[in-house]
């Protein structure tokens, strides 16, 4: 890989950057993500100049496939070295957000017993109007919430990985 090139997780893909596929690097024109439940329907599916949406059905990736990028790809000097994707935030837009991978453990719905995945990452929000930094982590809730179980392994599990998190976050710059 060169200095410019990058690998990235497909689910963290973006509209600009220029994608390595079976026929070259390729600008990527849109993404389309689809997160089911079940962890084996989840894929990301980019459309190029010559995949388009209308006569194609694009390029697909599952969610942790490695994809090498280059160009317009997530990451400026000013962010976190655990930094991979970025978004504007806030009432006005006024916050420039870097987010961490995303970790999840499974956990079992205590109701039905379906198991689902709790995911979660370390976040950082510059306020571009008073350059106040604020650094947090960021635990995925669904609009319907559930009892959950876990064992104790998957309890010591979770505590492990939210450590790790809440280092993350600490991390100075």
């Amino acid at each position: 890989m060169s200095g410019q090139e990058r690998q990235i997780r497909a689910q963290f893909l973006q509209v600009g950057t220029q994608l390595l596929t079976g026929d070259g690097w390729q600008r990527i024109h849109g993404v389309l993500i689809c997160a089911e439940d079940q962890k084996s329907l989840d894929q990301v599916t980019v459309y190029t100049p010559q995949r388009t949406l209308d006569d194609s059905s694009g390029w697909t990736f599952r969610f942790n496939d490695l994809v090498l990028t280059r160009g317009e790809v997530p990451g400026e000097d000013d962010c976190p070295s655990w930094c991979v994707e970025h978004y504007r935030g806030g009432d006005r837009l006024q916050e420039k957000n870097c987010s961490s991978f995303p970790e999840s453990v499974t956990v079992v719905e205590a109701c039905t017993g379906i198991e689902r995945e709790l995911g979660f990452w370390g976040e950082q929000r510059v306020n571009r109007e008073t350059g106040a930094v604020e650094r947090l982590g960021i635990i995925e809730m669904r609009s319907t919430l559930e009892d959950v179980e876990l064992s104790a392994g998957g309890l010591r599990n979770l505590a492990r990985k939210l450590r790790e998190l809440a280092d993350l976050v600490e991390e100075t710059p």
